[in-house]
């Protein structure tokens, strides 16, 4: 449940074909303003979804907020799970590329991302163990038909870490492809949640869950293949 949503700016009348949802907590100078204009210096039509996902200081209040962007401030207990969520429920595109707020768009994606086979789940680092496959969750390109038949994130898991592969795993079973994707978005890597103090923790804790909730093992990150 979204604890006292505030949408600010605009609303959204029609479903559109594209749109970019931006998770993110704090940072505004260093990382979510240049996000949103990079994003608009490409790509200004299209429909971007900031989520605040409980920043100290509201996003919507800054004096030099973007004028046009949805905003969608969300309990800062949610986790990235559940701030994703949300974003992708309030715009409800036919695709839908969520980032992470530390990534910059280094040019146009509105022909690209589109003309996606709806049965793929794409994102920019691929990371396989034995027969697992998953997408870094940093950025994804989700149609609506994996949402509408994968479901939403788990949002169990806590702060951030690992929802990522529960949703491929989900999606694969579904019948979808978890692929990379050659999309034009550059990764800072701030780590704005790996950075909080309990984030060791929280980590193992996400861990334990996604073992126990597919009856899995994922090793250790060192024998993970990563591909980007």
């Amino acid at each position: 449940m979204l604890a006292q949503a505030e949408l600010a700016r605009l609303t959204v009348v029609v479903r559109p074909s594209l749109a970019v949802v931006i998770v993110g907590i704090d940072g505004w100078e260093e990382y979510t303003l240049p996000a949103i204009r990079s994003i608009e210096e490409h790509e200004p039509n299209v429909s971007i979804v900031l989520v605040d996902a409980g920043s100290k200081y509201p996003y919507y209040n800054k004096i030099d907020y973007p004028v046009g962007i949805y905003s969608l401030r969300i309990d800062p207990s949610f986790s990235y799970a559940g701030a994703i969520n949300a974003g992708i429920s309030y715009i409800d595109a036919d695709w839908t590329i969520v980032l992470n707020n530390d990534v910059l768009c280094t040019g146009p994606f509105s022909d690209l991302v589109p003309a996606f086979d709806s049965r793929l789940l794409c994102g920019m680092q691929l990371i396989e163990f034995g027969d697992l496959r998953w997408l870094g969750g940093w950025i994804y390109a989700i149609s609506k038909e994996c949402r509408e038949k994968v479901g939403p994130f788990d949002g169990q898991f806590e702060a951030c870490g690992f929802e990522d592969l529960d949703y491929c795993i989900r999606a694969r079973a579904a019948g979808f492809s978890v692929e990379l994707a050659q999309m034009p978005f550059r990764h800072l890597w701030g780590k704005t949640r790996w950075g909080q103090n309990s984030y060791p923790q929280v980590r193992e804790q996400n861990i334990k869950r996604v073992e126990a909730k597919h009856g899995i093992s994922i090793g250790e990150s060192w024998m993970w293949r990563v591909y980007e």
